[in-house]
């Protein structure tokens, strides 16, 4: 299918999954998301399920990483 195209103009995140909620896309494509987590969509520790299908990341970075036990990490740059 056609699908349509999310831009985060590289300011934002497209979506944030509360406790509790689920997430279903299809046909959908990322683009230039930005946030310290979860640079195009960020799920919360007790959020539901995520399915995707169809859907792809371009440009789409997390400034931050969480370790284990919930210490932050610096995330890896690219080149």
């Amino acid at each position: 299918g056609v699908g349509a195209t999310l831009d985060g103009r590289k300011g934002s995140r497209m979506f944030a999954i509360k406790d509790g909620c689920s997430l279903s896309l299809e046909t959908l494509r990322f683009v230039d998301g930005r946030a310290d987590y979860g640079g195009a969509v960020w799920a919360g520790l007790d959020a539901g399920d995520v399915a995707m299908n169809d859907v792809s990341f371009t440009s789409c970075e997390a400034l931050q990483a969480r370790a284990p036990h919930g210490h932050p990490t610096p995330s890896p740059r690219p080149d």
